[in-house]
C-alpha cells in the first residue's frame, strides 16, 4: 500500500537514522560494534530497506541485531528475509515470542503473518 511507498533514508540525530517507507517506520543504530536495525516493516518495502541503509553508506553485514517495537505485521514482516540478508541476530519480548516464531499475528490486525522467524535470545 501506499505506507510502504519508499521515501529517502535521512539522519534522525546522532546514530540514529530513518531507513523505513512513507508511512511506516525502520531506523537503523549505529554503533562501532555493529548496527541495530528496529522494525523491517512489510515484504513490500524489502526491496527499499537494503538500499537506505547501503544509500547512507552503511554496510548490510554490520547490521548485528533485528529488533521490532511489538510483533505486528507492519513492524516484522521483513524480519526473516534481512536476517537472510545481514545475518543479524533477533532478539524478542518474551510477550511477542510465540506470534513472531509462528508467523501469526496474534492480535488479529492483519491476516498476512509473516515467515516465521527463529529467536535467538528472549
Amino acid at each position: 500500500g501506499p505506507g510502504s511507498a519508499a521515501v529517502e533514508p535521512c539522519r534522525i540525530v546522532g546514530n540514529v537514522y530513518y531507513v523505513g517507507a512513507a508511512n511506516i517506520a525502520s531506523y537503523l543504530i549505529t554503533t562501532p560494534e555493529g548496527h541495530v536495525l528496529l522494525d523491517t516493516g512489510t515484504t513490500t518495502m524489502q526491496a527499499n530497506l537494503p538500499r537506505n541503509i547501503e544509500q547512507l553508506e552503511f554496510k548490510l553485514s554490520d547490521v548485528r541485531l533485528l529488533l521490532a517495537s511489538h510483533a505486528h505485521v507492519d513492524h516484522i514482516q521483513g524480519h526473516a528475509l534481512m536476517q537472510r540478508i545481514t545475518g543479524a541476530m533477533v532478539f524478542a519480548m518474551r510477550g511477542d515470542a510465540e506470534t513472531r516464531a509462528t508467523g501469526k499475528d496474534l492480535s488479529g490486525t492483519a491476516a498476512d503473518g509473516w515467515e516465521p522467524i527463529p529467536i535467538e535470545r528472549w
